[in-house]
């Protein structure tokens, strides 16, 4: 910068000491702030000693959500119950942008951890602004977030911050909050302006208040003398032309030009930019002319072909069946026009492919041809020389229609097939196909194997040298390279990684969920989901982990039982410590293998007797003497008595809830007991296949 010129520095952002001010409830061992006390003997007359022994505690040091103590589970706040309002209000030391809010963590994940929360702001406790809407992660890092602090690009100071949980990440849960940080400026030099701005900012939003009051009840006179003296707008000069024309004219044109008009000039672009986008299905009209007939359309159909060419936006249909016949006829659509171009009427007189519908059709983007391949026959016209699959490439640019083969087959690609899948690989300039049933004369197969139905393999073609290869037969074992052909499957090609993705699709009488991915380079079958059963990932890596045939596990009923699966949560059960660290060290190698890591914070231990401390690769596993499964807290001693009352505090607190509904007398009888019957009973009965109940419980 030139010599003798001047920054000015920009205000220090630090830490803001605060107190806690209120809170709305705490659970009685953890309190928002506690004291260490030291209690200080006075000596007083005997006639007072003789009655009453009087101490005076002072609290020399506060903790709790003060400061931030991340390895000790008691210095936190945690509410009474998770019912709203939930509330802790921190009051400063003294007004200041409060900037940042800083939220400290226990060093383990935890139930009572806030998923959702506000923070509000003010100069008193009674009048806050939403600074903030958001939530934690559950975990044990500190997380900061910056606070609203500006209105209309001006800063605004606050005395007080209200704190209010919303939902824990525990369903049914406490709040807790450990650690609670600020920082912001509070230079009076900087605040004290923006307080004069703030306070004159507040009483101009109390009277445009009134102005909005008088303008609705249609008091005029008040409401032209209080904007005449105080000289305040109550909206943008637009809104108010907008009142005078729609409310007080009810000129409806006039109202449609002038919010065109906001349109054009982009007042409404800030907010468009801030909604979400949504995706809807609408109808598309073609554009028509006069005298447009059926012909200037594709008519109705089934079993046709379309792709689509992303570069012009033009879709390119071929094919089909009328109910009556196959189609011959080709058509491209323009995206951008909307509009149908007839192409040809009957391909066959160009040169090109017969009449046919259950083909299949892909794009050669960055070379603007079209292929196609199979076609289905009824079986009153197959006979050897209609069961050739013949091959065809249209050129876009020229328009013009090549025979690549009269029969792929006899060149060694698949026989005549239909309801197949055909991708294109541009960049390598490679078409691959794969399934669809075979076409034979007659209802006869090859091989003389009954009247099953024969299913086209695995096959590439190379493009450039116009050579087929197969890459994978048609497989009824289904190892862990085969794969099993079908019809009416999904398939695509991803460039990226260069892997097909399949799935779905029928077989014989059978329906098929397997989902699986070929890598084209490599020649790997990778099956992602075998379609058996609707896996979740941690069953696939139990199965993978060979679990069940682990003789590690508890005898139950003569059979082995070694896991127990909720969810995503899973239960390992053994006889002894050995056991439970070989199966443990199975799903943990099995899901590194998937790209999944162990977590060591979230895994728990939990034995019948002692047990010495355990590490896994170096890291402590955690021993509890309880645990939560299925929403149900199983101890170590069995006693199930705590459980029972928990869940009695839970259905009392909902009859709480109901008690205005209980009370009603425009509620019957019936009514009320259903309501019960669907809102308490399930609550407090929760789980209740597990308890053990004592005979002096009962």
């Amino acid at each position: 910068m030139a010599a003798g010129g001047a920054v000015a520095a920009a205000p220090e952002c630090r830490l803001l000491p605060y107190a806690l001010h209120k809170w709305s409830s705490f659970s009685s061992t953890y309190l928002p702030d506690v004291g260490t006390v030291c209690w200080l003997n006075f000596k007083l007359p005997d006639s007072f000693l003789d009655t009453l022994p009087i101490y005076l505690a002072l609290a020399l040091l506060r903790w709790n959500i003060l400061v931030d103590k991340p390895n000790d589970q008691s210095s936190r706040w945690s509410s009474e119950s998770n019912y709203p309002p939930q509330y802790l209000i921190l009051k400063l030391e003294r007004p200041a942008i409060v900037q940042n809010i800083t939220f400290g963590k226990y060093e383990k994940t935890h139930v009572c951890n806030l998923k959702k929360f506000k923070v509000f702001g003010g100069m008193n406790e009674e009048n806050m602004t939403e600074l903030l809407s958001s939530g934690l992660k559950n975990d044990y890092n500190k997380e900061t977030f910056t606070l609203k602090h500006k209105i209309d690009e001006q800063m605004f100071p606050c005395r007080f911050i209200k704190i209010v949980p919303l939902l824990s990440w525990g369903p049914s849960f406490n709040f807790s909050i450990w650690y609670v940080e600020l920082s912001g400026i509070d230079d009076p030099d900087v605040v004290q302006p923006c307080l004069n701005w703030y306070s004159k900012y507040r009483e101009q939003e109390a009277i445009r208040l009134c102005l909005k009051h008088f303008r609705q009840h249609n008091y005029t006179e008040a409401f032209e003398s209080l904007q005449k003296k105080t000289k305040i707008a109550l909206e943008h000069p637009m809104l108010t032309d907008l009142h005078d024309k729609l409310v007080l004219k009810g000129d409806f044109d006039a109202c449609e030009e002038l919010i065109e008009k906001a349109v054009n000039d982009g007042l409404f672009n800030q907010y468009i930019s801030q909604q979400e986008y949504k995706p809807r299905w609408s109808q598309i009209i073609p554009k028509s002319t006069k005298g447009d007939g059926e012909d200037n359309r594709p008519g109705m159909r089934g079993g046709h072909q379309m792709v689509i060419d992303v570069q012009t936006e033009t879709v390119y249909l071929f094919g089909g069946w009328d109910g009556t016949q196959d189609l011959a006829d080709f058509w491209a659509y323009s995206v951008k026009e909307n509009q149908w171009t007839c192409i040809s009427r009957d391909t066959e007189k160009e040169n090109g492919p017969s009449a046919r519908s259950c083909h299949k059709m892909c794009i050669d983007i960055q070379r603007r041809q079209i292929y196609t391949l199979g076609r289905y026959l009824d079986s009153s016209v197959r006979n050897s020389k209609s069961l050739k699959s013949d091959f065809y490439r249209y050129d876009i640019d020229t328009n013009t229609w090549m025979l690549l083969s009269e029969d792929t087959a006899a060149d060694g690609g698949p026989k005549l097939v239909f309801d197949h899948q055909m991708c294109m690989d541009s960049e390598k300039h490679m078409i691959y196909t794969f399934g669809g049933r075979i076409l034979t004369c007659n209802g006869s197969v090859d091989d003389s194997r009954a009247s099953e139905p024969q299913f086209s393999g695995l096959f590439a073609f190379n493009c450039q040298c116009q050579t087929w290869k197969l890459l994978r037969e048609d497989s009824c074992n289904a190892g862990p390279e085969d794969i099993q052909s079908r019809i009416g499957h999904c398939m695509l090609f991803h460039s990226k990684n260069r892997c097909l993705y399949v799935f779905g699709g029928q077989r014989s009488k059978t329906y098929l969920n397997d989902f699986f991915s070929y890598d084209v380079d490599s020649d790997h079958v990778d099956i992602i989901s075998d379609g058996t059963k609707k896996d979740s990932g941690m069953e696939y890596i139990m199965r993978n982990a060979g679990l069940e045939e682990a003789q590690a596990g508890l005898k139950i009923a003569g059979r082995n039982i070694n896991n127990l699966s909720y969810a995503d949560d899973t239960t390992l059960m053994a006889e002894s410590e050995e056991e439970l660290k070989s199966l443990l060290m199975k799903v943990k190698v099995e899901s590194e293998q998937v790209g999944l890591k162990l977590n060591i914070l979230k895994t728990k231990i939990m034995v019948s007797g002692p047990i010495t401390s355990w590490e896994i690769d170096g890291e402590t596993v955690e021993t509890v003497s309880d645990f939560i499964f299925g929403g149900s807290k199983i101890p170590t001693d069995g006693d199930c008595s705590h459980e029972i009352k928990r869940h009695l505090l839970l259905g009392r607190k909902v009859m709480i809830n109901l008690d205005g509904i209980f009370k009603s007398r425009d509620i019957s009888l019936p009514t009320k007991v259903c309501l019960v019957k669907a809102l308490v009973f399930p609550l407090v009965m929760y789980g209740y296949e597990s308890w053990t109940v004592k005979k002096a419980e009962c």
